[in-house]
């Protein structure tokens, strides 16, 4: 599955820190505190989550615990899931298993014909939780999930103005303005961008220029977690 999830992931417009994160989440190289302590690496070869509750009960930091069972993660994964569900109209998808939320195992759930958005939202989340978790390791205090929740709205808001210009102007001016655009990837269509975005994150507002409007906030179509 990890091969699928790769080759997918390798056509959702992503900036190469968030390519080359879930290349180390789906290869096992994820500088993890387990991984680092069976090295003999890390801070006193300590393997645990640093997060309150879990270094309390001694819970090892695998992959899958950074990114998922951690209650940090639980919560932006379970946020991830509401936002996905409310923008598609469609029912959510079960809890994140490392298979459903890393691995993007249709097998295991399939969005359907929304998995560019899935996959454009839980690539987003896990980056940013791994973001936190190496800023409340570095820091002593474990970053809240309202925090990296938030980082995700600004990122797919960035995100979405960036596919709209790719939707409006020609591949060349898009490259030419410091655009994502990449070579071998075809010029986004208007219809393509609504295939992606639907029309509840995002709507073209009224007049001739008919300027993009972002609709997803920090309230809107689902709130933040409130821890």
């Amino acid at each position: 599955p990890w091969r699928s999830a790769w080759r997918r992931l390798r056509r959702v417009p992503a900036p190469r820190a968030h390519r080359f994160f879930m290349w180390q989440v789906l290869h096992g190289s994820l500088p993890v505190a387990a991984r680092l302590a069976a090295q003999g690496r890390g801070r006193e070869h300590d393997r645990r989550c640093h997060h309150p509750a879990c270094h309390a009960a001694g819970v090892a930091e695998t992959v899958s615990h950074a990114l998922i069972d951690c209650p940090v993660a639980a919560s932006v994964t379970a946020w991830a899931g509401s936002l996905w569900s409310a923008a598609t109209a469609l029912p959510a998808p079960p809890p994140a298993t490392a298979g459903s939320f890393l691995a993007a195992d249709r097998a295991v759930w399939d969005p359907g014909g929304f998995g560019e958005l899935w996959d454009t939202i839980r690539l987003a989340v896990t980056y940013f939780l791994w973001v936190a978790r190496c800023s409340g390791r570095d820091g002593g205090r474990a970053v809240p999930a309202v925090a990296v929740a938030a980082q995700v709205v600004h990122y797919l808001r960035s995100r979405m103005v960036q596919d709209d210009i790719r939707a409006r102007v020609d591949a060349r001016e898009v490259a030419a303005i410091g655009g994502q655009w990449v070579p071998d990837r075809p010029v986004l269509t208007q219809e393509g961008f609504w295939e992606r975005w639907g029309s509840v994150l995002c709507r073209h507002g009224p007049g001739p220029s008919h300027d993009l409007q972002l609709l997803l906030t920090r309230s809107h179509p689902v709130p933040l977690p409130s821890i």
